[in-house]
């Protein structure tokens, strides 16, 4: 976020809750199972892929 030129109200912990749904959640878990990774994984790597900039 410094980079960016914001200062975060809080200090960013690393994690944090997202009520998405069952139907989100399920589709999200099965595609994790698919690609062998935990859940945990398929997330941040979908939030981190979302995150880049834009080329």
């Amino acid at each position: 976020m410094k980079a960016k030129g914001y200062e975060p109200e809080v200090p960013c912990k690393g994690s944090f809750n997202v009520r998405v749904g069952h139907e989100l959640h399920l589709a999200a878990a099965v595609k994790a199972k698919e690609l062998g990774v935990s859940l945990n994984d398929f997330v941040r790597n979908a939030l981190n892929n979302a995150a880049q900039p834009a080329h």
